[in-house]
């Protein structure tokens, strides 16, 4: 078993890990394909979804890769406009849309996103009150 960074990879925490890596992808896809809808823009297959979500962290990876080397990345604003940057791009290239639209349909995918977590936070925080002691 090998520890680094204050987490130990055994098969256990592996497979959570690839697990949570596949959800990810797929609500990535699920979410996308909405935000293409809202958008007006035509949706890509599930299938084609999950991978130009996957195309797209890769590609936001290796920009946070060399930004964390050059020692860029924290500065967050500048970071967050990257990957905006990066994702329309990747988002232009494999969908049939143009590059705002992409980067448009790239910040409604966030957003999304972001009220769906909202959402499950304030539901569990209400589960939890319920079964608190």
């Amino acid at each position: 078993m090998w520890k680094g960074y204050g987490m130990s990879f055994d098969p256990g925490n592996t497979a959570v890990l690839a697990l949570g890596v596949m959800i990810g992808l797929a609500l990535g896809g699920v979410v996308l394909r909405l935000s293409c809808d809202l958008i007006n823009q035509e949706a890509p297959s599930l299938g084609r979804a999950i991978g130009i979500v996957f195309a797209a962290l890769l590609c936001q990876a290796a920009l946070g890769g060399v930004m964390g080397f050059f020692g860029w990345i924290n500065v967050r604003v500048v970071f967050f406009f990257s990957v905006w940057l990066v994702s329309g791009a990747v988002y232009s290239f494999l969908l049939p849309a143009k590059f705002l639209h992409a980067m448009t349909i790239w910040l409604c995918q966030v957003v999304m996103l972001c009220i769906s977590f909202f959402i499950l936070g304030l539901l569990f925080n209400l589960v939890s009150r319920a079964f608190a002691t």
